[in-house]
């Protein structure tokens, strides 16, 4: 059977858009990452650098190597603000962090169980009601307010597996009305976790 629809135009809506990129003040065509703070700025990482927009211009914040308190990557892969104020830039190499007050910002050194700091891609963050902040990228990450320190929560597989040729990394994270918190794997299905319980369930297409 045909279907016709027929729209009112009472029903119809006009939608504006404006189209922001390089030719009006963007740093970089590929945005990453979108944020809305609180003070009503939005804020686009891109391969090129942050890009702050209050509805007219645009500021642009990049790396500058003769600068300690410039960003330290310019490929920002995703943006979380902060209950103070304060905007986390997750970057190819790890978390910068941007402080409003003097427009800066520092390196997050926070180190894991083995010593070390987050180095690598942080692809996703999520603030939980617990104060811990859960990181995606090469591992899953667990980065708490109150100690000021970094957790492997769950090792991605790094031995090369045929059946996979593509190593699983954590891509999304979502916390859910109940407080349990939901991972997107790459290549290796969703995983949830239980605060509660403090475990983990393995959802896959098997």
């Amino acid at each position: 059977f045909i279907l016709i629809h027929f729209v009112r135009a009472s029903d119809k809506k006009d939608y504006y858009f404006r189209h922001l990129n390089t030719e009006n003040g963007l740093s970089q065509n590929t945005v990453l990452c979108i944020l809305q703070d609180k003070t009503g700025y939005m804020w686009f990482g891109t391969k090129g650098g942050l890009n702050r927009y209050d509805g007219n211009s645009v500021k642009i914040f990049k790396m500058n190597e003769g600068d300690s308190t410039s960003l330290g990557n310019n490929t920002v892969l995703s943006l979380l603000e902060m209950p103070d104020g304060k905007i986390w830039a997750g970057t190819d190499r790890g978390i910068y962090v941007y402080d409003p007050s003097t427009e800066t910002f520092h390196f997050l050194d926070a180190k894991n169980q083995h010593g070390r700091p987050i180095t690598g891609g942080v692809i996703d963050m999520k603030l939980d009601k617990n104060g811990n902040v859960w990181i995606a990228g090469d591992n899953l990450l667990r980065y708490s307010m109150h100690t000021g320190k970094v957790e492997i929560v769950m090792h991605m597989v790094t031995k090369y597996n045929p059946e996979k040729p593509f190593r699983p990394r954590t891509r999304s994270i979502n916390i859910d009305k109940d407080g349990q918190i939901w991972f997107a794997i790459f290549n290796d299905g969703i995983r949830k976790y239980n605060p509660i319980e403090n475990n983990f369930n393995h959802y896959t297409k098997d």
